[in-house]
């Protein structure tokens, strides 16, 4: 087994970030063209209608039928990385037969010509089954490949006495169709280093051990067991604002310990999307799924598409676990994910064009007196009325409330938010503290979250519109958290946790308001 590397790494790869990372599922196990697109909380998911594709049928009137798109078990992507306004293309894998993947692309109208690399996630047949045809559909004179060296190994399965020899890739029929064959064993980056391709990957989890017995590689003099299919690589972009978008072959290395190599590698930690197969399909893996969803639960991706070798009660596990992060693969599909960009509001004009403002804590009093001052207060105020998603934490809800008490003679608020609030009601500076909270909006893990709270209000009274969210423990369970349409606020802290769920919930409020205008912009 590869070395086992604890830690970040030494010198983290300099992977850029970017605006917009698109991935196009050209072939994957499923097809199903009742799937629709929707805006998602990264930017947007959309599906191949069942209209596409026309085929001769001398049955039906017209002489033609629909054909859609094809599935089979094999796995190829597209990937297109934006960076201001210059885009690039790569092709991740190439599917099982040297036809699917062409048919799906002339379907989807997708121009294969534009393609300025491919990428082979491993040497399995079932991935690398289009190479030649995308060679032949490249406008270039050669064409980078970039592989891994043990991709030419040769690999069987031996099940119950029976032998099924994998066909073997060959380096020379590539050269020969115009690849300029890049091997490498280390991470790579292309693209002006905005896309990260992993090498080889550490393999540091108790649980993720790898292919059973039956996989088998030839030595040269005989066969041997072949667990970790050492050629596995996965496929990295940094999303600004985002964090990584993950892509995986078959993720032979294992999904979790694919994502803690990308984040050891990039240092970065957190985990936008995870698309690809995650092969816990059939009963070795099956004991892989309970563990593999517990390290997701940490990550807490927003996007999460398990796809090709997977395999279904995986699936349904996930779907279950994560069902605002799950969506089902298909052939077809392309998910979109754009930055999300922040800005600092100092004065009214810098209030245009936001999908959402979040009133951080401090000290309630000085700042309703700065928003006046500066002349924001008004203006701030009427952009909350007219329905901008706002969140506020601790003095953000302060000045969400409509009533305070405990305020000084002057304050002002601007309101949002039909409740009254007590300030520094759970005591001093000295008598900050922090405590478990159930809050059942969230996602996983557990729907707790660990709350600071820092000379803290509560809400003493709430109207008919108001939802609470959170009760802080003890006998007289204290709202802490509440929602009113499009305007959230916590009594707490949890920027200072590390935990994003509550600004991932107030992003698929604002999302949610804005529609699609949110996942054109990119969210502001």
């Amino acid at each position: 087994m590869p070395r086992e590397a604890l830690g970040s790494a030494v010198d983290p790869v300099q992977l850029i970030e970017v605006d917009e990372v698109t991935v196009t599922t050209l072939v994957d196990n499923v097809y199903d063209g009742l799937l629709s697109g929707a805006p998602h909380r990264l930017g947007r998911v959309d599906r191949a209608a069942l209209s596409l594709g026309r085929v001769p049928s001398e049955q039906f009137e017209d002489g033609e039928t629909v054909s859609g798109l094809r599935a089979e078990h094999g796995f190829a992507a597209l990937i297109t990385v934006r960076c201001g306004q210059q885009t690039s293309t790569l092709l991740f894998d190439t599917g099982l037969t040297p036809q699917a993947m062409l048919d799906n692309a002339d379907r989807l109208q997708v121009d294969l010509g534009e393609v300025r690399a491919v990428v082979v996630s491993h040497g399995h047949f079932d991935h690398t089954g289009g190479l030649i045809g995308m060679a032949r559909r490249s406008r270039r004179a050669t064409l980078p490949l970039v592989i891994h060296p043990h991709a030419w190994t040769r690999r069987r399965l031996e099940l119950s006495g029976e032998q099924f020899v994998f066909p073997t890739l060959s380096r020379s029929a590539l050269s020969t169709e115009g690849f300029a064959v890049i091997e490498r064993r280390v991470p790579s980056l292309l693209l002006e280093e905005q896309v990260l391709i992993t090498g080889e990957v550490d393999r540091t989890t108790e649980f993720e051990r790898g292919m059973p017995p039956a996989h088998q590689a030839w030595t040269g003099s005989g066969w041997e067991h072949d667990p970790e299919v050492i050629d596995d690589q996965a496929l990295v972009v940094h999303v600004r604002g985002r964090g990584l978008v993950v892509l995986t072959g078959c993720g032979h290395a294992g999904v979790v310990n694919i994502v803690r190599h990308a984040m050891r590698l990039t240092g970065v930690d957190r985990l936008a999307a995870v698309i690809g197969g995650f092969h816990l399909g059939g009963p070795a893996f099956e004991p892989v799924i309970a563990p593999t969803l517990t390290a997701l639960g940490d990550w807490l991706p927003a996007l999460l598409v398990p796809g090709h070798c997977t395999g279904w009660k995986a699936q349904h596990a996930m779907a279950a676990r994560f069902p605002d992060a799950f969506l089902p693969g298909s052939s077809g599909s392309t998910y979109q994910v754009l930055a999300a960009d922040t800005v600092e509001v100092r004065r009214p004009q810098d209030l245009t064009g936001l999908d959402g403002v979040v009133i951080p804590g401090g000290e309630s009093t000085t700042m309703d007196k700065l928003l006046r001052a500066f002349g924001l207060f008004d203006p701030l105020r009427r952009a909350i009325a007219a329905g901008l998603p706002a969140y506020g934490s601790c003095a953000g809800m302060i000045l969400l409330a409509r009533r305070v008490l405990d305020g000084t003679k002057d304050q002002q608020t601007l309101g949002g938010l039909d409740i009254t609030v007590r300030r520094n009601a759970f005591g001093r500076q000295v008598e900050s503290f922090e405590t478990e909270l159930a809050m059942p909006m969230l996602a996983e893990p557990q729907r707790l979250m660990r709350a600071v709270f820092i000379r803290a209000p509560w809400v003493e009274a709430v109207g008919p519109d108001v939802q609470v969210l959170a009760r802080a423990p003890g006998p007289d369970a204290r709202v802490v958290a509440v929602r009113q349409g499009v305007v959230l606020a916590t009594a707490f802290h949890p920027e200072v946790t590390g935990d994003h769920r509550v600004h991932r919930f107030f992003l698929d409020i604002a999302c949610s308001a804005r529609g699609r205008d949110c996942a054109a912009a990119g969210g502001q």
